[in-house]
């Protein structure tokens, strides 16, 4: 019978919260829904130490995420990961994006129309940096989830990563 471990992620968000995430490993039995198997791109790309131009609007019903102490998801429900991004030092929408969640990269759909992005940032070539990512009910196990955005540059040879936000699946 293999041996049965105890793994602890520690996140820090926004340098002042903490947020710890205990799991058993080994021969765990219990049950719990299984993640999906990576899509997204970046993997292969170099990361880039300029910080990622982008908003998480919502985490599921939970809007602003960032900015909440606790974000709280139902786990009978899908759960949709939404915002905008941009590749700023090219001054152009990205080639793509990730949704990192748990260190797992799933490709977001990137490229909705986001007016308000243009008009905010007066550059009428933003103007498709909407994303969105949706996990089906039951793909996202119970318990606390880290998740971050990579914001693939234009010419797809680098990406850049926000910061991370922590959510629990009730």
């Amino acid at each position: 019978m293999p041996a049965r471990t105890k793994v602890c992620v520690i996140v820090v968000l926004m340098a002042s919260t903490l947020s710890v995430s205990c799991s058993r490993g080994g021969g765990d039995n219990s049950p719990s829904a299984a993640m999906p198997p990576a899509t997204g791109t970046s993997q292969g790309l170099t990361r880039s130490d300029m910080p990622a131009k982008c908003f998480l609007d919502s985490i599921g019903p939970a809007s602003h995420p960032a900015f909440e102490k606790s974000v709280r998801v139902p786990a009978d429900k899908p759960i949709v990961f939404a915002g905008w991004a941009i590749d700023e030092p090219n001054k152009a929408v990205a080639s793509g994006l990730d949704i990192v969640i748990d260190n797992i990269p799933y490709g977001a759909n990137y490229g909705s129309s986001r007016t308000d992005v243009a008009e905010h940032f007066q550059n009428p070539s933003y103007r498709n940096s909407g994303f969105q990512l949706t996990m089906a009910t039951g793909q996202m196990p119970k318990g606390s989830h880290s998740v971050v955005i990579r914001v693939i540059s234009q010419d797809r040879k680098a990406y850049y990563q926000s910061l991370p936000a922590v959510f629990t699946v009730e």
